[in-house]
């Protein structure tokens, strides 16, 4: 924090500059922070201004102001929807007090948002009677959501689904009777083609015998939950086959053939270094449409 001591005589002299200029990037929600600035029993007030690509190549090196961002009394600015293109930004803060203003200070490089920094999807996994659902946590629009899921004792054969709208209890597939079934996922976001590292593994086991009244009653309720949405929850009861296979309204399913084993085992079992998703979907199941 800066400390400043208004001058007796010279009360035009500036104020000291916001030190610590930075960025964080998290899930492409994108936040200028810096330093305040101190001046003893006064409110200091900060603005913060924007230039793009286009502004440093076509417009004279203009900078935009940031109207939410003008004259704020926090040592913070969310930023997402102005640096809404995948381009080298630069952003600069000012302090003012009355008629004083600092000096701009800057980032000390460009951000691009495809640097931001993509975690790991939370799942809550669960086992309703045989039937197999998953509760991601939202993460808005931009994201896609790669669900894989397997019985943990046919590693051999692994299911994908992706989906987009991550609002909803999302089902999966009805167990078999006493099956444990493992689940990972995810996020992929298309605007700046990254995916984020695998979730931990969470597995769970199916009930050990029928229990008839309470599957049916599970999935009519399912099947309303998801119908604003035309989703057709039935499609998990469908016969997976080797590569994509049946599909309806933009949802298809997916199951990996045996000659894919080898990518199967590195996926179940040490998969979860990130990178692009697109370099890893296409040897283990071909593109999916999304719900």
């Amino acid at each position: 924090m800066l400390a400043y001591v208004p001058s007796t005589e010279q009360s035009s002299s500036l104020l000291p500059a916001p030190q610590n200029v930075t960025i964080l990037s998290t899930n492409m929600k994108h936040f200028l922070l810096w330093s305040p600035v101190s001046v003893p029993g006064e409110a200091v007030k900060y603005s913060v201004e924007f230039q793009g690509e286009y502004e440093r190549n076509y417009t004279n090196d203009t900078w935009i102001p940031i109207g939410k961002c003008t004259g704020i009394s926090v040592t913070q600015c969310d930023i997402t929807e102005d640096v809404s293109a995948t381009v080298p930004y630069n952003l600069r803060v000012r302090a003012a007090l009355g008629t004083q203003a600092s000096h701009w200070a800057s980032l000390d490089s460009f951000f691009n948002r495809i640097t931001t920094s993509l975690t790991p999807p939370t799942l809550t996994v669960s086992a309703a009677g045989y039937h197999l659902l998953v509760e991601l946590e939202h993460l808005g629009p931009a994201f896609e959501f790669w669900i894989y899921y397997w019985r943990k004792d046919q590693k051999d054969k692994v299911y994908c689904k992706m989906v987009r709208n991550s609002s909803m209890t999302i089902h999966l597939e009805k167990m078999e009777p006493s099956a444990e079934y493992c689940i990972r996922a995810q996020t992929y976001v298309e605007a700046i083609n990254r995916s984020s590292n695998f979730s931990e593994v969470q597995c769970v086991k199916a009930e050990g015998k029928s229990n008839t009244g309470l599957d049916g009653a599970l999935y009519s309720t399912i099947l309303l939950m998801n119908s604003a949405e035309f989703i057709p929850v039935w499609l998990p009861f469908l016969k997976l086959v080797p590569k994509c296979g049946s599909h309806l309204r933009g949802q298809k399913l997916c199951s990996l053939s045996l000659s894919q084993s080898k990518n199967i085992q590195k996926f179940t079992e040490n998969a979860g270094a990130g990178g692009h998703l697109n370099s890893i979907i296409p040897d283990i199941c071909d593109p999916l449409i999304a719900i």
